[in-house]
């Protein structure tokens, strides 16, 4: 019996659509936590964010019968983030579908090209979460968040967004953006794990204000390996941690992803950081705004009108929206 393009659909959406999502998120482990977070969007032109950016100035303290200031002032303002599209195509070709006869086979093969669907979305989207805003088509991302020069979101980017100037208005700033030397004049983060702690201690104080501060530290693995090295000592008993420091972050150890932690907070590999970089982040005021109808949508496949194939595609629309800078920061080099 035939095989129609309508029974190839209903396999790969009913098999492969919510494993790709789930496997594309949880490769990361910024995107894991976002995507626990579950933030949706619903629509309209862009993903519009009001912003606080001011105390409100009629408040005081008074005795008896002393006046109150009731003038009105102005507390909020707001960015819009555009929405950011990505896809990935399954293709398959008619002969792939005639040679791989029998639902079991047509599973099999299925799976490779769902896998390879999601590894490339893997890649684009891990990509999209360090960009600096600059390459429009990504996402708005962490190196865009903490970047104080450049109007955030990039205005320039053609999807609607409309942001701010930090340059200008310095309370949209990152709470810290430099060298680990400009954290402590002369010191940086030695290849033995030499100040780890120290430069660890004061990034955080940059980036905090009570109640808040950094809930994780995304580096790289070389970053990571320098932090390990100075915060554990490990002898024939074991490993023992110094300074107060911990080995697991129980949800990021549940997906896999080998965690340290600093005052609790997990510090965690991302492959996408590059160069001599720890990003410390505030996931409160960071957020992965997933449009409802295009979350990793399956469009069902189609024939090209010259070839025999068939083609699907996974959809999905969004951005990453911050809407206090304060509590973001990034180390440019610690090792410079």
């Amino acid at each position: 019996m035939a095989v129609t393009i309508d029974e190839i659909s209903a396999l790969t959406e009913k098999l492969y659509i919510k494993l790709i999502a789930d496997n594309v998120f949880n490769s990361n482990a910024l995107l894991a936590r976002m995507h626990k977070r579950g933030m949706k969007t619903d629509g309209g032109t862009a993903i519009h964010t009001p912003l606080m950016y001011a105390r409100v100035g009629a408040s005081g303290a008074i005795r008896g019968f002393e006046a109150m200031n009731i003038d009105a002032d102005d507390q909020f303002t707001a960015v819009d983030f555009g929405y950011k599209e990505y896809y990935a195509a399954i293709v398959v070709s008619r002969r792939e579908v005639l040679l791989n006869s029998g639902v079991s086979a047509k599973v099999k093969h299925l799976s490779a090209k769902a896998m390879a669907a999601e590894m490339t979305l893997r890649d684009i989207m891990g990509t999209g979460l360090q960009s600096d805003g600059t390459t429009t088509r990504l996402i708005e991302g962490l190196d865009a968040a903490t970047q104080n020069t450049t109007v955030y979101p990039n205005t320039n980017a053609g999807d609607g967004s409309l942001g701010i100037d930090p340059s200008v208005e310095t309370w949209w700033q990152s709470g810290f953006r430099g060298a680990a030397t400009a954290l402590i004049a002369g010191v940086t983060l030695g290849t033995d794990g030499s100040n780890a702690a120290r430069i660890f201690q004061v990034f955080t104080g940059r980036l905090t204000e009570a109640p808040f501060g950094p809930t994780i530290y995304i580096t790289t693995q070389d970053g990571f390996d320098r932090f390990h090295a100075g915060t554990v000592t490990i002898s024939h008993s074991g490993v023992t941690p110094s300074g107060g420091q911990q080995f697991t972050d129980p949800h990021l150890a549940s997906l896999g992803f080998e965690t340290l932690l600093f005052r609790g907070k997990p510090i965690v590999v991302d492959s996408h950081v590059t160069g001599n970089r720890i990003f410390g982040l505030n996931e409160n005021f960071l957020d992965l705004m997933s449009h409802e109808d295009e979350n990793f949508t399956f469009s069902p496949y189609r024939e090209p009108v010259n070839q025999k194939a068939m083609v699907g595609y996974v959809f999905w629309t969004g951005n990453l929206v911050c809407n206090n800078r304060r509590y973001q920061g990034l180390i440019t080099d610690y090792a410079a």
